[in-house]
């Protein structure tokens, strides 16, 4: 039956589309272990007022030696591209 069309009744779909779902983020556990930064990005605060403010808050995309990458939000000092970093199980990042 090539070519037959199907009607729909009016009606059949709503007006307006359904409410978009609101979707959490879940907190991802991270591993502890030895790794390389091998990435720092800034990562903006969110604020009431418009402009965030200047933070300190840096985002670090860590090479793990298992070959994972982690991403971690940190205001730690004094870490570039390059260094390596031990996440502590107790969610502390050291630079060795």
């Amino acid at each position: 039956m090539a070519g037959t069309a199907v009607a729909t009744p009016l009606g059949a779909y709503p007006k307006r589309p359904p409410a978009p779902a609101v979707v959490v983020p879940q907190p991802i556990a991270l591993r502890a272990g030895i790794g390389r930064v091998e990435s720092i990005s800034a990562v903006a605060v969110a604020s009431g007022a418009g402009t965030p403010p200047p933070s300190a808050m840096r985002r670090l995309g860590i090479k793990m030696n298992d070959g994972t990458v982690q991403y971690v939000d940190s205001e730690v000092p004094n870490v570039a591209v390059g260094d390596r970093v031990e996440l502590t199980p107790d969610g502390y990042i050291r630079p060795i």
